[in-house]
């Protein structure tokens, strides 16, 4: 990924990337290189994009990961 973001504020990130991509907000919102969101917008992504694309592997960067450990809490079910 290139942006992971588990908060509320998922809404003024998206508003301010889509236009660094020439895309719409709902546009960026589908981008799989983009996991943001609540816990569980980001739980519904993976599984989104897994459904799609058959993606099953995912790389967080290492700033990120404790910020995504309740996202492979939740999906792993523990």
């Amino acid at each position: 990924t290139a942006v992971t973001k588990t908060t509320g504020e998922a809404d003024e990130m998206f508003e301010g990337m889509a236009p660094m991509f020439g895309l719409t907000v709902d546009q960026a919102r589908t981008i799989p290189m983009v996991l943001a969101g609540t816990v569980e917008d980001v739980c519904d992504q993976l599984h989104r994009y897994r459904e799609l694309y058959g993606t099953s592997y995912w790389v967080i960067h290492e700033g990120e990961v404790e910020a995504m450990a309740p996202v492979v809490a939740q999906v792993a079910g523990t």
